[in-house]
């Protein structure tokens, strides 16, 4: 159970009530749980969910891509709601198993293209130490273009942004996930 009561869209102000609809309006087409911190800010929650829907539905960068980036981060975190609702989805683009299987393990993955090193790279060198090394940005910036590179980075913050509000709140992942071991 989660540290928030849960709001229904009878208990909302109207603000809150604009945010709810505009997320099941949205491309992701419900609200889940984790969407209720957002609630207690419309201001911000507008703004983050629609970044969120943004970097999710629309980046420049491929859905397997930002998949890894956002399950390295989650992981990161020890955020097991998002790890296992992403996990979902990176299978569902092609992300092998034994990688999701890896980061689920906080290890290094045994990667299969030059994107997955430089999504592997960027994303570790931002969580471990807050930027990136000279190395990974001149292979990060022969995969991605800048635009690309910039959303990489953002896919990051943003997911770390989700993750303290999934884990400060005590938003429970199903019965069902768990890390690997």
């Amino acid at each position: 159970m989660s540290r928030l009561k849960a709001l229904s869209p009878e208990d909302m102000t109207a603000e809150q009530r604009g945010l709810h609809d505009a997320i099941c309006n949205g491309p992701r087409g419900r609200f889940l749980e984790p969407f209720q911190g957002l609630l207690r800010s419309p201001a911000i929650g507008n703004r983050v969910q629609e970044i969120g829907a943004y970097l999710r539905y629309e980046s420049k960068i491929s859905t397997q891509l930002r998949e890894m980036a956002t399950l390295i981060t989650v992981r990161h975190w020890n955020c097991l709601f998002e790890f296992h609702a992403h996990s979902k989805m990176a299978i569902a683009e092609g992300l092998s198993e034994s990688i999701i299987e890896s980061i689920g393990k906080s290890q290094r993955p045994q990667l299969e293209n030059p994107g997955q090193e430089a999504v592997y790279a960027v994303a570790t060198e931002l969580l471990s130490g807050g930027k990136i090394s000279d190395k990974t940005f001149e292979l990060a910036s022969g995969v991605f273009n800048e635009e690309e590179l910039f959303e990489l980075i953002a896919t990051v913050g943003y997911y770390c942004m989700f993750a303290f509000n999934v884990n400060g709140y005590e938003f429970a992942a199903p019965p069902e996930a768990k890390f690997p071991e």
